[in-house]
């Protein structure tokens, strides 16, 4: 069979091998698609890339310099943690109340001797490493763009984003300038392959018969499955003998590219430090401790200075030996190193009488809320800011901003026709106020006979304008080892052209941005960079007075049961650490300090309406709304010229002058719109039982304003 017989659905079955030779198997043997990958004789040699396979790729073919360590170690400071008793005797009655058989009265009414801190120290080494591997790939080729074209860059100098640090992850590219086209090694560039089914044939053994072609009973009948033939037509390819092939979906042709895999790994060295004080130490793992020390760079310095030396000795040989297996076979991202003081055994010794407080006099006291003058560095374009003011400070928009208006220009003003209401309208509209108002009948409203119904010309005018407005201030917040645009980055674009997205036209928003190339960092103000302060209710002690024997330890002549005869408890505010976080820098001891801008959009809106009928009071024109017969929406408008109304004339070139002159000078107007509103408004006449009244209909909901009704009942 031809490879055109081979293609089509409609044909025939044929029990015979059709297929090309490696495109199907033998009918003893499993059938196969061939090669999931082109094989590398088939594939062109591309400069740099002469090697493929799972194997790393060599350091030394790094487009940059691996990271050096410092030449020394930095120095560095250690607060070891203490336990009072308060919290040992915590400790051990929580553990104690969990045990059934345990009594908790020994662990009330114990008294403490010793106290012997053995502290245990886990050491913890991140190292996050980037490796590459490269490796044919193919897709099948349905005619996009094939680029081949041009040299291909080295495995190390394709630019790839880097996740967050210190997270496992994958990511494959295509190298650029890879890219060929070659026909499909499993179906020899036909589109389909043998069926593994049928084996070519299209035709497999019907199941009901076991291919005998009658079914086995004490009756011989013919199958009617197969009728009698033994086969049936083949599910798997339809009874054409050949599939699509699963390599090039049908195309017969490969776009083969070297693909670029890029892994991400966090490789973690854990050590704990044995204190053989008899603890168990796999209990260490079910528990977290105070991290004394956290250092993150490219490299990192091994540890020394510390009082256990097996601490540094743990961190010197972590340090040497990540650094030694892994920058030879792929590239150190970073890495952070962090100790643990994980847990202080107890144990209760001789007799010996020792001072409880755990003042700590090299613990500073709180600082200032806010960094003090000179503290903050100085950026160009915002010189305004005098070192630590935090306050906002106005900046005006430069002359390039602000609009000019054309002098002789002015608005015109189509002429309107002024609204009536009829009888029937001002009916309704009473009689839905009267029935809002439980002491007014509605015999009234139904009964009134109108006498004369006089219609107002009354207008609003109203100037919106849309003004923009940056300011600029000093904020701050813990540096938690995110990236900081300083100004080594560049310098900082002036407030007015940093970027922003602008809200829709005359509505109020407000939006905080950060200025670029504005930030830095310092250690924090408040507790001078080490992420704790004193506690101000224990002084920095941990203890504070009983306040049931007011720090006597005896109450009623038996020994305070609070205190248990000490006359200090925990302090309540501090846990009786002495100390309390940071809550400036949240325990991060630095603070990333940058100017950050705020931009107000403000719709500045001015009403007017010419007091033409003293008796109806002009608040009322507020709850109501006009027809808008003049809408003029520019960015300058221009005072209104020609109009029937010269007040409103007036008022419109007053207020346009106003706001360029008030709003220009400390914002950008961005828009401004100025409308014309015929608001309607009837004097309605009407007699009742002999008696004249009247009332106003204003507004188009036909709203009613009265000042005195023919009946109403009041309680006096």
């Amino acid at each position: 069979m031809d490879s055109t017989h081979l293609l089509s659905d409609q044909d025939e079955v044929h029990t015979g091998p059709s297929c090309p030779a490696g495109s199907y198997a033998d009918p003893n043997t499993v059938a196969n698609d061939g090669a999931t990958a082109p094989p590398a004789d088939l594939m062109p040699v591309v400069p740099g890339y002469e090697s493929l396979g799972p194997n790393v790729i060599p350091p030394s073919d790094f487009g940059s310099v691996q990271p050096q360590a410092p030449s020394s170690a930095p120095e560095r400071r250690f607060d070891i943690p203490a336990i009072s008793e308060e919290l040992a005797q915590e400790a051990f009655t929580k553990y104690v109340t969990s045990k059934c058989c345990y009594s908790s009265k020994p662990a009330k009414e114990m008294v403490f001797t010793d106290l012997q801190s053995l502290n245990t120290y886990r050491y913890r080494l991140e190292t996050f490493t980037e490796s590459r591997t490269t490796e044919w790939d193919s897709e099948p080729y349905n005619g996009q763009v094939v680029d081949g074209f041009g040299a291909a860059p080295g495995p190390w100098s394709i630019p790839v984003p880097v996740p967050s640090l210190f997270k496992d992850c994958e990511k494959a590219v295509r190298v650029p300038h890879t890219s060929t086209v070659k026909g499909c090694h499993s179906c020899l560039n036909l589109g389909r392959s043998a069926c593994r089914r049928c084996v070519n044939s299209g035709r497999t053994r019907c199941g009901p018969c076991n291919g005998m072609g009658w079914t086995q009973s004490s009756q011989r009948q013919r199958c009617s499955m197969c009728q009698g033939s033994g086969m049936i037509r083949c599910h798997s390819c339809g009874g054409v003998g050949s599939v699509t092939c699963t390599t090039c979906k049908g195309q017969g042709k490969l776009l083969c590219f070297i693909k670029l895999k890029i892994t991400w790994k966090n490789n973690v060295h854990v050590a704990v430090i044995d204190k053989r004080s008899g603890f168990p130490v796999e209990l260490l793992e079910q528990i977290t401790g105070e991290k004394l020390l956290t250092d993150m760079a490219p490299m990192v310095y091994p540890v020394v200075g510390f009082p256990d030396s097996s601490v540094n000795v743990a961190s010197e040989s972590a340090v040497r030996e990540h650094q030694a297996q892994f920058s030879t076979t792929c590239r150190i991202l970073q890495q952070d190193q962090c100790k643990t003081d994980l847990i202080s055994i107890l144990c209760v010794m001789d007799e010996k009488d020792e001072d409880i407080d755990t003042f700590d006099p090299s613990l500073p006291e709180e600082g200032p809320s806010a960094p003090p003058p000179g503290w903050l560095d100085s950026v160009t374009g915002y010189e305004e800011h005098k070192g630590g003011d935090c306050t906002d400070q106005i900046c005006p928009p430069p002359p390039d901003f602000v609009p000019k208006p054309e002098n002789d220009k002015n608005a015109s003003v189509p002429n309107v026709m002024v609204p009536t209401v009829s009888e029937d309208v001002a009916r309704d509209a009473l009689l839905q106020f009267v029935g809002k108002k439980w002491t007014y009948s509605s015999k009234p409203a139904k009964n009134l006979m109108f006498k004369e119904l006089k219609p107002f010309t009354v207008y609003r005018y109203r100037l919106e304008t849309f003004t923009e407005s940056r300011s600029s201030a000093w904020e701050s917040e813990p540096h938690t080892g995110q990236c900081v645009d300083g100004p080594q980055n560049g310098v900082s674009p002036p407030p007015w052209h940093v970027q922003v997205s602008y809200p829709p036209k005359f509505t109020d928003a407000v939006q905080k941005v950060r200025v670029p190339h504005s930030s830095f960092i310092k250690p924090c103000h408040h507790c001078h960079g080490n992420g704790k302060v004193r506690c101000t209710h224990c002084h920095g002690r941990g203890l504070t007075r009983c306040m049931f024997c007011h720090g006597s330890g005896h109450s009623r002549n038996r020994r305070c049961t609070t205190c248990h005869g000490r006359g200090r408890k925990r302090c309540v505010s501090c846990h009786g650490k002495g100390y309390k976080g940071c809550l400036t820098c949240n325990g991060h001891r630095n603070l990333v300090h940058f100017i950050q801008l705020t931009i107000t959009w403000k719709n500045q809106v001015f009403e007017f309406i010419p007091d033409r009928v003293p008796e109806f009071p002009l608040k009322k024109f507020e709850k109501v709304s006009g027809e808008a017969f003049f809408v003029d929406e520019n960015l300058l408008v221009y005072p209104i010229e020609g109009f029937p109304d010269q007040d409103i004339c007036d008022a419109s070139k007053t207020a346009i002058q106003n706001h360029l002159l008030k709003y220009s000078a400390v914002s950008r107007i961005l828009q401004q719109r100025q409308t014309i509103e015929l608001v309607p408004l009837t004097h309605v006449y009407y007699a009742y039982s002999g008696k004249d009244y009247d009332y106003f209909v204003f507004g188009r909901e036909n709203k009613v304003h009265t000042s005195k009704y023919p009946t109403s009942c009041s309680i006096l």
